[in-house]
């Protein structure tokens, strides 16, 4: 099922990279009344834009849309694009044109709006420069796309919208009056189209304020749904009124329940029930290395798995990841999360639950999901925690501002913004942390 969900993904993924382009070399032409001539070269180019970004992908192996959570939402913006970008020579349409790449940025990171932008600019190139467009326009574009990219891709705080539509209509601003080089005169006969950038501006900033506070949540929820169905092998049709696979059901006798059969051959999520058992012979391990770091991994185990739950991501994932994050540990030479990562392959762990292993240390790797965070805060928080009990520093600081300051470290570093975590995510995370983090007890 996974393979034919991707398989689908990847043909949209393909009919949206070719058509967005020629919809925008058609718009272009109707409105610009340009000759056939034009107008095939235009299309031609446009073609060879999108086969060229298509190999791009392909080769360097960034399947991007397999990143993308909100599919519709990314594809409807990624087409509103290259409308806009074949309406704006003829209708001020502000940056609007550039909706994807901030669209993008928040959704998959700084890589693949940058992407974005590059595959934009050329098509702005084609249609726009190539025409005899004005090298300042596009060169003011180039360099606010590139920072609308970035400070879209560490937009993850409500706190900082005012910021960042003062900061992008600050940096057009300048850019405005270097591109008609501080004629004032000039300035004031270009007034609208100045304003309608700024109104376009706004109008992105308060999209992708609306998307973190009331779309996020929802489509990660589905995205979980989803998830979950591919990787029990079941679908609506296959299972029970309570979710329980069909070949699960009425099992025949001399037939090998699911604990009889390897990792490999079980459902994601019974994998990740058999590898919390006190007795799975990976657990047994650590435990006979280590009591401490036993102690430790099963205090961040409890911790990331309860804390998943509270903000509705996959707590039994965040739970084994927290068990096994350092389990690389054992091998006591090398890079501890390469040596995990090595044991994970050993013992056919999923690839979900090695990812969440692999980017809870973000100098390795940063997280690429709201459980691979969880599980790196949840462990960052302890550690600091009993850090600080043993220099005798704990109790001047208050658990809400141990939480706060471990958090807000991260989102500073951009260890958090691949994590697709919205703003209520976070700040829910952030309260059950400061409430739940330093109960008693050793979690298990």
């Amino acid at each position: 099922m996974d393979t034919q969900e991707n398989r689908g993904r990847e043909l949209i993924q393909n009919i949206c990279l070719y058509l967005a382009p020629l919809m925008a070399a058609a718009v272009h032409g109707l409105l610009e009344r340009e000759t056939l001539q034009t107008l095939f070269s235009n299309v031609f180019f446009m073609v060879l834009l999108s086969s060229g970004y298509l190999l791009f992908l392909r080769t360097s192996g960034r399947v991007f849309y397999r990143r993308i959570r909100s599919q519709g939402i990314f594809w409807g913006c990624f087409m509103l694009s290259f409308l806009f970008l074949g309406i704006c020579p003829v209708r001020n349409m502000g940056v609007l044109w550039l909706l994807v790449v901030a669209f993008a940025a928040m959704e998959a990171g700084l890589e693949l709006a940058a992407s974005l932008h590059v595959l934009l600019m050329t098509g702005y190139v084609i249609l726009v420069l190539m025409e005899g467009g004005d090298l300042y326009a596009f060169a003011v574009a180039t360099l606010f796309g590139f920072l609308l990219a970035t400070l879209f891709s560490l937009y993850r705080m409500k706190e900082a919208t005012v910021y960042l539509a003062v900061i992008l209509m600050a940096v057009d601003g300048v850019l405005q009056l270097v591109r008609y080089r501080l004629n004032m005169h000039v300035l004031r006969v270009h007034a609208v189209q100045i304003a309608v950038e700024m109104v376009g501006i706004l109008a992105m900033v308060f999209l992708g304020y609306c998307y973190l506070r009331y779309l996020g949540s929802r489509n990660l929820a589905m995205g979980k749904e989803e998830a979950a169905m591919a990787s029990a092998g079941g679908s609506p049709g296959g299972e029970d009124g309570k979710g329980v696979p069909v070949q699960e059901m009425d099992k025949g006798p001399g037939v090998p329940g699911e604990e009889d059969r390897p990792l490999e051959q079980v459902s994601e999520r019974e994998s990740l029930e058999r590898v919390l058992e006190e007795e799975f012979s990976l657990a047994v391990e650590l435990r006979e290395y280590s009591g401490d770091l036993y102690r430790h991994s099963c205090r961040v185990s409890d911790l990331a798995g309860r804390a998943a739950d509270a903000i509705g991501a996959d707590g039994l994932l965040a739970k084994a990841g927290g068990l096994y994050h350092e389990m690389g540990r054992m091998a006591e030479s090398g890079n501890y999360v390469e040596a995990g990562e090595a044991l994970g392959e050993e013992y056919s762990f999923p690839e979900r639950l090695q990812s969440v292993i692999r980017q809870h240390s973000p100098n390795y790797e940063i997280p690429d999901s709201p459980e691979a965070a969880v599980v790196m805060l949840s462990d960052c928080i302890l550690s600091t925690s009993d850090y600080l009990k043993k220099s005798g520093m704990r109790e001047k600081l208050t658990d809400e501002k141990l939480v706060h300051n471990v958090i807000q470290n991260r989102l500073s570093k951009g260890n958090l913004k691949d994590s697709g975590m919205t703003v209520d995510q976070l700040e829910a995370l952030q309260a059950y942390f400061t409430a739940h983090a330093f109960e008693k007890g050793d979690g298990r």
